[in-house]
This record gives C-alpha cells, structure tokens and sequence, in this order.
C-alpha cells in the first residue's frame, strides 16, 4: 500500500466511527426520555421533600 491509500483509509475509518459516536450519542436522549408521571392537581398541596446540596463547598440540605 503506498502511503496516500493508507492515509484514506484512516481517515474513512476515522470518519466511520465519529459518525457512528454521532449517531448514538443522539439516540440515547430519545430513548431515555419519558413523561413525567408525578403531575399534582391544580390546587394540591405539594408533599414535603427535602434536597441535598451544598453551599460554599459545605454539605447543605434544603426542606
């Protein structure tokens, strides 16, 4: 193989897999992606939660 036939089919195969990288990385949003279910009535009270964070590098919960 002379050094240009190599260099193409480096670059096709290269080309191959971004495209393929491309593919699934747009496909996988689509497949995971479902409806919130969890939807409250207008007017309903929310139920009470609470949420772990951090604030200023510190551990924080929020109620």
């Amino acid at each position: 193989m002379t050094k240009k036939s190599v260099l193409r089919a480096v670059m096709i195969r290269s080309c191959t897999a971004l495209a393929a990288v491309g593919l699934c990385a747009t496909a996988v949003p689509l497949v995971g992606a479902q409806p919130a279910l969890a939807a409250l009535a207008q007017g309903e009270t929310a139920p009470d939660f609470t949420l772990q964070g951090a604030l200023g590098g510190s551990p924080s919960r929020f109620l």
